[in-house]
């Protein structure tokens, strides 16, 4: 990475702009709704636009086509307190310090919540007069953590009908006056949620590294499955594969909800006044290296994450930066670009 302070990247984007013959960012004073898009354990080369071997996310392509795409964006942590912590403060986590798997009620010495001296994303968007609104499913996102200081609203579903959920949500809200909106979605994450037809799909697309299962504790991985796959289902005994492809599987099933999801913002006049961001907190473990899931090591499966920006309008649609970034800077970025300084 080019830098452990956080940058704006608005230069990055206007210097790519004009290589390809467009407008450097604008100088008006508008103020864009921002909606942050954030998929938990979503690892930048499981989708196409990032270089994916088979047909799995053409709605997130599509997305990633109108808008800036970032080639190389690390989290800051390999796990999801640390990670959106410093997507919402741009600070690294030996600076704000959430980096222990602790929850109000676990150790009640050790509960780490994020100090009130930090100022959070949504603080600096509701400071400019901006409604902000959290809609989450994630426990280490939480009120309790501290993390949704500065939000006027925190709305919290379950996973198993969370998209659902934000989809009617979404299709309800007709306030035009600027919004900071924040979605965490978890249907990446594991326990996979896919379908069979999904499932048999994408493990057709996929191939098992040679020294893969050697190198890895073959119980944990059927722990895994037996509780990832119904009794009954006929990869519940098998494999890497099995583990990669349901993976992928679940990929394929979040692109279709986000494609509905986009149609929704075109419906309620979001998509054309918003700004949109796509991005994840951190990747997965597919034991490339000998790990599942993720919190587990800084390889780049589990920190290298998509990060695209669409601008209303499509305004810089096809730019693309190739310097490594950070999740740290989409704060200074998303404030210079509004003009939130």
């Amino acid at each position: 990475m080019r830098s452990r302070r956080a940058v704006s990247l608005s230069l990055l984007i206007a210097a790519a702009a004009c290589l390809i013959a467009r407008p450097a960012l604008p100088s008006d004073k508008s103020h864009p709704s921002v909606i942050i898009v954030l998929v938990d354990a979503l690892r930048a080369d499981y989708l196409g636009c990032y270089g994916f071997l088979a047909p799995i996310s053409p709605n997130i392509d599509a997305f990633a086509k109108r808008s800036v795409f970032f080639e190389n964006c690390a989290s800051a942590a390999p796990w999801t307190k640390p990670s959106v912590a410093s997507l919402f403060t741009s600070v690294h986590p030996e600076t704000h310090r959430l980096i222990h798997a602790t929850m109000k009620g676990d150790w009640p010495d050790h509960i780490e919540v994020l100090s009130s001296t930090f100022t959070t994303m949504a603080e600096v968007f509701h400071d400019h007069g901006y409604r902000t609104i959290a809609l989450n499913c994630n426990p280490w996102v939480a009120p309790e953590s501290g993390l949704m200081q500065g939000f006027d609203q925190y709305i919290a579903y379950n996973r198993p009908r969370f998209a659902n959920d934000v989809l009617n949500w979404i299709s309800t809200y007709t306030t035009t006056a600027p919004t900071f909106m924040y979605i965490h979605f978890l249907d990446v994450h594991g326990h996979y949620i896919f379908s069979q037809e999904d499932y048999y799909r994408m493990e057709g697309a996929l191939k098992v590294l040679p020294d893969a299962n050697a190198r890895y504790d073959n119980s944990h991985l059927a722990w895994y499955m037996k509780n990832t796959f119904p009794p009954d289902h006929p990869e519940r005994e098998k494999s890497v594969t099995s583990w990669r492809a349901a993976y992928a599987a679940g990929i394929v099933r979040f692109d279709g909800l986000f494609g509905k999801f986009l149609e929704q913002l075109h419906a309620t006049g979001l998509w054309d006044r918003s700004i949109v961001i796509f991005i994840s907190d951190h990747g997965e473990g597919l034991v490339q290296h000998g790990f599942l899931e993720h919190g587990n090591t800084l390889n780049l499966e589990e920190i290298h994450v998509p990060f695209l920006i669409h601008f209303p309008g499509d305004k810089y649609a096809g730019v693309r930066v190739s310097d490594w970034v950070s999740l740290v800077d989409v704060l200074p970025t998303l404030a210079d670009y509004c003009h939130l300084g």
